[in-house]
Parts: structure tokens; C-alpha cells; sequence
């Protein structure tokens, strides 16, 4: 069983744990816990999905507030309804959840949509979302793709089935079009863009310099959108003050 980390920092870099599939989890995990970080500390935040519990433990010491909504209250079917007001947090991250709502193809994209329709609802203006999604134009998602005769590069996402159950690969540009009028893209990382193999990591030295690598890597424009997961942050729109009687 993982062990739980301390809270992750702008000079954290990521602990290997004993077995192989565990230190990529926590390498990723790392290298989105300190974005969200960024955008969580000293403020009301919700995590949709639960996707990844050790991030949750990391931030709760340094927010003002952490509700958390398990991915299995989310529901498999293509309604994302989460059943909380209007504007109540300040940031929504979501982990390793929104590539495994649904039960099938259709399902999945109608699930994406009610689920970002939902952060937008959730989030107070200015407010922030990081989101975690899995990358049609990456290595993995481009064989995954030429399995299925090349859908990932098409109009609709790619869909398969995976040890997670259901995964959907998205285009990025296609998940920006998707998104409700009350939200905007604010960033973009990129999450695994070195470690082909999570072996790699527990050879000496060769594990440490791919670890750094990722960190190093993870901003760069070129790089990062073929990264095997999309770290995308959204903001909510301030909306215009309403014109006061007499205003030009």
C-alpha cells in the first residue's frame, strides 16, 4: 500500500516508493499536486472525483476548505450532477476521473460535457479548475488510435476499454470547444512526457534523471502537448458589471 507523502512544494521533487507501478503514481501525482497548489492554497476547494487520494491529504492542510466527491457518486451514465450550490469553491481540481465517467463511447463524451458544465456551475468568478485528462495525441493515445484505424485524430475522442474500465482519450482543442460559455482555458502542463516505461524509474541514477526530467519538461510549449496526460486549467469568467442608470 503507497505510503501517504507530505505535503508537496515549489522544491519537493517526487520520492520513489518501493515498487515500480508506485513511483509513477507518485511522480504524477507530484507534478500536478504543486499546479494545483498553486491555485488551491487558502481557498474553498472541491475534489471532484477523488481520483487521487494522496493529493487530497496534501492539500487539505493548506486550504481553507476540501469537500470531496467520489468518482462512484458521480455515477457511470452520462449525468454528472453534483449536488451542491452555485459558486461554492474557488478551485475544483480533478485527478484521474473525467477519462472514466460513462459506460460507453456516447456516454462518456455526454458525461465530459455535464461534468464541465458542473465546474462551471460550481466554481465562484474568477475561480479556478485543474483538470487531468488523458491525451489522444500522445504516444500512448496515437497506438491506441492506430488500433482503432486513426479515430483519436477524428471529430469524436477515442474510447477504449482499460485496467480503469472505460478510458477516453481527448484532443485538446476539442475539449476546449466543449466547454461552457462561463469558463476560458488559463494553462496547460504536461504529465509524463519522459517515462515510457514506470520500470525506468526504479534503475539507479537512470530514475532520478528521468524524475527530473519531467519536472523540467512538464511547461515546455513544445513538449507538453504530448504528454500522455493533459494537466488543463480553466478559469471562471468575471461576468461585466451590469450598466448603472446614467453610466456611458
Amino acid at each position: 500500500m503507497p505510503q501517504i507523502l507530505a505535503p508537496v512544494g515549489l522544491d519537493d521533487r517526487p520520492a520513489l516508493l518501493p515498487r515500480e507501478s508506485d513511483r509513477l503514481t507518485v511522480l504524477i501525482d507530484r507534478l500536478a499536486g504543486e499546479v494545483v497548489l498553486r491555485h488551491a492554497t487558502g481557498r474553498r476547494v472541491l475534489d471532484l472525483g477523488r481520483g487521487a487520494p494522496e493529493l487530497s491529504e496534501w492539500v487539505s492542510d493548506r486550504v481553507e476548505q476540501l469537500d470531496i466527491v467520489d468518482a462512484v457518486d458521480l455515477g457511470r451514465g452520462a449525468s454528472v450532477r453534483v449536488p451542491l450550490p452555485d459558486a461554492s469553491y474557488d478551485c475544483i481540481f480533478s485527478m484521474r476521473t473525467l477519462p472514466h465517467l460513462g459506460r460507453d463511447p456516447k456516454s462518456s463524451v455526454e458525461a465530459l460535457d455535464q461534468a464541465l458544465a458542473e465546474i462551471g456551475r460550481l466554481l465562484a468568478p474568477g475561480g479556478v479548475a485543474v483538470l487531468q485528462l488523458d491525451n489522444a495525441r500522445s504516444p500512448i493515445g496515437l497506438y491506441h488510435g492506430l488500433r482503432r484505424l486513426g479515430r483519436s485524430l477524428g471529430r469524436h475522442p477515442l474510447v477504449i476499454d482499460s485496467p480503469r474500465g472505460l478510458t477516453r482519450f481527448d484532443v485538446l482543442s476539442r475539449v476546449i470547444e466543449r466547454l461552457p460559455p462561463t469558463l476560458t482555458p488559463a494553462d496547460l502542463h504536461g504529465l509524463r512526457l519522459v517515462v515510457a516505461s514506470p520500470h525506468l524509474l526504479a534503475v539507479p541514477v537512470v530514475g532520478r534523471i528521468l524524475a527530473r526530467l519531467e519536472w523540467s519538461v512538464r511547461d515546455q510549449p513544445l513538449m507538453r502537448r504530448f504528454a500522455a496526460h493533459h494537466l488543463l486549467v480553466l478559469r471562471r469568467l468575471v461576468p461585466p458589471r451590469e450598466l448603472q442608470p446614467g453610466s456611458v
